[in-house]
């Protein structure tokens, strides 16, 4: 999977999504290349990143982040507060990071024509998940693989 040319959209903005969201920014090398940061809660997305640009500031007193790498960092990540806002042409990978619930899971790959995010045939979705109640989402938790060709994303249960 060659993602150098790539956005990436991370769902979720918790502890979880707020870090896959730095490793991927920090990663970044292409110009243009962006991590969107997506969460349901209103709001939620642009506290991450005020979050993370105090983490990696942090990383820039003790020596270990150069200034221009934070810099860097920060301007690749952003907040969005709908998936109509992203971009699916440029969206190489998407990170699931949302809550542990079946139901929320399942909602965030609907099998609908209309969806928000279109399916573009370079995009690669990843889907977490741990032993607890979502673990018997089935067929798409904790999968890599391709979304469903008929559908998307839906901003309805984000």
């Amino acid at each position: 999977m060659d993602l150098s040319s790539k956005s990436v959209l991370v769902v979720g903005a918790g502890i979880m999504g707020a870090g896959i969201a730095q490793v991927a920014a920090q990663s970044m090398r292409a110009a243009g290349q962006q991590v969107f940061l997506h969460d349901a809660r209103e709001g939620a997305a642009a506290q991450a990143k005020d979050k993370l640009a105090s983490t990696l500031q942090g990383l820039v007193a003790k020596g270990k982040l150069t200034a221009e790498a934070c810099e860097g960092a920060l301007a690749r990540i952003v907040p969005v507060s709908s998936l109509a806002a992203v971009p699916g042409s440029d969206v190489g990978l998407v990170v699931e990071a949302i809550v542990e619930r079946l139901d929320v899971k399942r909602s965030l790959f609907p099998r609908q024509k209309h969806a928000r995010l279109h399916r573009q045939p370079h995009c690669t979705a990843v889907l977490r998940r741990n032993a607890g109640p979502a673990a018997g989402a089935g067929g798409f938790a904790g999968a890599l693989g391709r979304m469903p060709e008929d559908g998307g994303f839906s901003d309805g249960a984000l």
